[in-house]
């Protein structure tokens, strides 16, 4: 990742990413990315790799844990703040140059009000962090802000495969191929193809946390195995 001074480029959700490193100073924010500078970013934006150390250290989470040590210990990084071309506000990401990877962009927790009823994995995952992103901003691949949580309802198709209730299970994030990471309001989460609407339940949500940041730290992108989830064709 090239950690070059202050830099305003087009991104691919029809928007702007500034990017800053540790060089550059807040106050040379332009006017149209400013509101994203939220306080949490303003905190972290001292010492990123401190507060990631520390967000890590207090993770009830292992596997999370795990993978933010992972991600902040090539010790690269650089702010981008990102706006875009539709109605949602647009986000604030430190992106850390990963060995395997490429980049990993990571936002510091964000105090964001939490449905009582959500189970206790996702208000773990979010005291942590507020969103988790392994592909280029504006595309698919990344675990998702809470506020972004939708029913599976809206699809309004027949799923196949493991049972579930359209109505209590939520979208976590999805592949970069666009299949989505999964839970339900009883803690199981798993994957569902965006294709046949095909739901694969790997386990719990911390079974599938575990999954998803295995497959990260070993280098792959988590994708949905069409090989061994799908029923074979008779």
């Amino acid at each position: 990742m090239c950690l070059s001074p202050m830099k305003i480029d087009m991104n691919c959700a029809g928007g702007d990413t500034v990017a800053l490193t540790r060089r550059d100073s807040l106050a040379r924010v332009p006017d149209s990315h400013r509101e994203l500078v939220t306080r949490a970013v303003r905190e972290t934006f001292d010492d990123p790799i401190a507060y990631f150390q520390k967000a890590a250290a207090r993770c009830q989470i292992e596997s999370l844990k795990s993978f933010l040590f992972d991600v902040i210990s090539t010790r690269q990084w650089e702010l981008r703040l990102h706006t875009n071309g539709y109605d949602a506000p647009g986000l604030a990401a430190f992106a850390f140059a990963c060995k395997n990877l490429g980049v990993v962009e990571l936002s510091p927790a964000e105090e964001v009000s939490l449905d009582a009823n959500r189970p206790q994995e996702i208000v773990e995952f979010y005291r942590t962090v507020y969103w988790i992103h392994w592909s280029v901003y504006g595309g698919a691949g990344g675990l998702e802000r809470a506020c972004n949580h939708h029913s599976v309802k809206t699809f309004g198709s027949k799923f196949k495969g493991d049972k579930i209730d359209p109505h209590h299970t939520f979208v976590l994030g999805s592949t970069a191929c666009g299949d989505m990471f999964v839970y339900t309001s009883e803690g199981k989460g798993g994957m569902l193809c965006h294709e046949n609407c095909y739901v694969h339940l790997i386990g719990s949500i911390e079974d599938t946390l575990d999954w998803i940041f295995a497959e990260l730290q070993e280098g792959r992108h988590p994708e949905f195995d069409y090989n061994c989830w799908l029923p074979k064709r008779p």
